[in-house]
């Protein structure tokens, strides 16, 4: 099973003060990650995690809004945070 976190993935925090908390990667810069939860970590002002710190959640995926984030199209923070509530509720 493939481990690598990858674009629109759902994650975990495992380190920092958002330990814990259920976040989607948008970006992935060599040794930085960047994330967003649609409430703390906003859009418009992402989180930059190392991948070491963060534990994918399996089978989970949010292709289609990072695509939209990294494509420059208007997705709500409170949008985001719905979406990432119905998947962790699940």
């Amino acid at each position: 099973m493939d481990k690598q976190i990858k674009i629109g993935d759902l994650v975990i925090s495992l380190a920092g003060r958002d330990k814990g908390a259920t976040l989607l990667v948008t970006q992935i810069n060599g040794d930085r990650a960047t994330v967003i939860d649609g409430r703390v970590h906003k859009i418009t002002k992402p989180k930059f995690k190392n991948p070491k710190h963060l534990k994918k959640l399996n089978a989970v995926s949010l292709t289609s809004i990072a695509v939209e984030i990294n494509g420059g199209k208007p997705v709500g923070n409170e949008r985001l945070a719905k979406q990432i509530k119905a998947v962790k509720n699940k």
